[in-house]
């Protein structure tokens, strides 16, 4: 606008061509952005010396490229009604580029609402008119049934055999459905109020509570089939001086590298195309402490530990389960992690870092899109970043429309884990005998 304004000096033919080409080249920057879908065209008018210019939108072609931006369609070369619009990688941050691109265009007007005595009113009728939108009513539609099947979906934590009549600990996650279902609430707050950076950081949060209870009850649940039915959680009772503890002492690997020592101590064969992560959900307690602990001599008061004498006992009486029943372990392997740790008395387990968890939790279930690709994305609307601020609500309907795609996404993940958490439970109600409570 500013470019076109500046040659408002010159004569109307000089104007008029010097405008042509200020408009080819924005032409040319908006069809690298949203295609064909918006154009800019001059106009003259007989008998006045001024010069118009016109934006024109192809409604049907820029409502199809807001599905685009939001929904990471895969493009076919079949379909060719295909938009080819060069999108900034297929990442919730790099959707939000677009919408980051006419976000702040709104920032003076909202600052002047702000600074009047009258407040929001006349941007409320903005949002509200942007809410009555067919587009937009369908969405939020969408939106309430997508949270509404998430309330279900965690309630089905608690539809499974009874803990007690099994004879075990409550399982990890299912002491967090109260935690779960109020920060539900929260999201559906947020998503009625279009506060979405909220959305985001909330979802973040639901994501990294199920992954580390799901990694805790995975290898509670191996080490009750390995037989052993004194076995404990690890991670259900947590510490922040266990966690600064940890971070000073151990070697947190991450888990490319933890899972290489995995294949050590297993002694896959990759000529048999044996992978680790084909046994991330059959390792049990033991094994999995065996390659992430520290050893200690004196007892800490603030982070769990095992005798190493008793951890031996148990260690042995696993990995002859295992050996068993899934894969031979490297003996040697374990002598030799012992006799470096002559004269320790006791070890710590590491407290694993969050990319750990999620990316053992995804190779479990074999997820592309899972936890931790949606947890690092969702991890720019926890921490400040300008591309993910909110400016007002419900003033951007791409905005709406991606919210309502990565809930999607969210929610089939968290469904996919719950469905795998319950039947390892079903699996343990067939092993265990039932108890009368």
């Amino acid at each position: 606008g500013n470019r076109l304004v500046q040659i408002s000096r010159l004569s109307l033919d000089e104007s008029y061509n010097e405008a042509k080409r200020i408009v080819h080249g924005i032409n040319n920057e908006l069809s690298q952005l949203y295609g064909n879908c918006i154009e800019v065209s001059l106009r003259k008018y007989l008998g006045v010396e001024r010069i118009g210019v016109r934006i024109n939108i192809d409604m049907s072609c820029f409502v199809k490229l807001l599905y685009l931006i939001a929904e990471k369609f895969p493009r076919s070369e079949n379909n060719k009604d295909d938009l080819e619009v060069p999108i900034q990688g297929n990442t919730l941050i790099g959707k939000y580029y677009y919408v980051n691109l006419y976000k702040f265009g709104w920032f003076p007007i909202v600052i002047i609402n702000v600074k009047r005595s009258r407040g929001y009113s006349s941007l409320n009728g903005i949002r509200n008119n942007v809410k009555n939108l067919a587009i937009v009513k369908d969405e939020t539609g969408k939106i309430k049934r997508i949270i509404k099947d998430l309330r279900e979906i965690i309630k089905k934590i608690l539809r499974i055999p009874s803990p007690e009549k099994l004879g075990i600990s409550y399982p990890h996650l299912y002491t967090l459905v109260p935690d779960l279902l109020e920060t539900i609430d929260v999201l559906e707050y947020t998503a009625d109020h279009g506060i979405t950076a909220s959305c985001f950081a909330e979802i973040r949060r639901v994501l990294e509570s199920i992954a580390w209870a799901s990694l805790d009850d995975i290898l509670y649940f191996n080490s009750i089939e390995m037989g052993n039915k004194w076995a404990q959680s690890l991670f259900i009772s947590t510490h922040s001086l266990w966690y600064d503890w940890v971070s000073k002492r151990c070697n947190r690997e991450s888990f490319p590298k933890w899972k290489n020592k995995l294949a050590i101590l297993l002694k896959l064969r990759s000529s048999k195309n044996e992978k680790p992560e084909d046994f991330l959900d059959k390792i049990p307690i033991s094994i999995f402490l065996l390659t992430m602990s520290h050893f200690i001599k004196e007892k800490v008061d603030y982070a769990p530990y095992f005798s190493i004498e008793e951890f031996k006992k148990t260690l042995l009486r696993e990995i002859n389960a295992f050996s068993g029943k899934i894969h031979p372990v490297n003996l040697g392997y374990i002598e030799n992690v012992f006799s470096q740790h002559k004269g320790y008395r006791y070890i710590v387990p590491c407290f694993p870092k969050p990319e750990f968890i999620l990316r053992y939790i995804d190779d479990v279930l074999r997820l592309d899109y899972g936890f931790y690709a949606q947890f690092m994305e969702t991890s720019k609307f926890v921490h400040y970043y300008s591309i993910t601020q909110n400016v007002y609500p419900f003033i951007s309907v791409l905005e709406i429309i991606i919210l309502r795609s990565q809930l999607e996404e969210f929610a089939k993940v968290i469904n996919k884990t719950i469905d795998y958490w319950r039947k390892r439970v079903y699996r343990l109600a067939k092993i265990l005998p039932s108890k009368n409570t």
